[in-house]
């Protein structure tokens, strides 16, 4: 979304390789807040282990299919083939207290890009189910939202991704 009007495509979304923390929480009105400490914990963990924050922040969520809880990541995206992070070695990630996780590349996938104020709290994935849904689509799987940027107007921009399906297309 920006400036009010959704902009998305349609497109495969990348393998990506990350270091992160995680969390999961009972209700989609506790994500906020959750990511928001997930991040602060990512920023000191790596830190602690002399690891500087190089990469893009990714925020992934992913509803289980029985609707108990929904599993929320706040990570840092590592170079493919490369150590875990810059002064971690390739066993040190645990070691610094993270995880490291796979997202696998997705053939058929939805890219938007949002702005927002810093203290916005529209949820911009109402916005993308209702263009997919416009174009006969659905939202399935892990929610990926990667911040690109802060702007000088005390805006985020965020890239909204996430894969997609024909309208009752059940499994992938």
């Amino acid at each position: 979304m920006t400036d009010g009007t959704l902009r998305l495509r349609l497109q495969p979304l990348p393998a990506l390789r990350l270091a992160q923390v995680s969390a999961q929480v009972d209700d989609v009105d506790e994500i906020a807040a959750t990511v928001e400490a997930l991040f602060w914990t990512l920023t000191a963990r790596l830190a602690a282990a002399g690891a500087p924050m190089s990469g893009r922040v990714i925020r992934t969520y992913s509803g289980r299919p029985d609707g108990s809880k929904i599993d929320v990541a706040v990570g840092v995206t590592l170079a493919q083939g490369a150590d875990p992070a810059a002064g971690l070695e390739s066993a040190g990630l645990e070691s610094a207290g993270l995880e490291s996780a796979e997202l696998p590349a997705v053939e058929r996938g939805a890219v938007a890009t949002h702005r927002r104020a810093a203290n916005g709290t529209d949820d911009p994935w109402l916005a993308v189910d209702a263009v997919l849904a416009e174009r006969g689509l659905e939202s399935w799987g892990l929610y990926r939202q990667v911040r690109l940027e802060d702007t000088d107007d005390d805006r985020h921009v965020f890239e909204l991704q996430c894969p997609v399906r024909e309208i009752g297309g059940g499994c992938p």
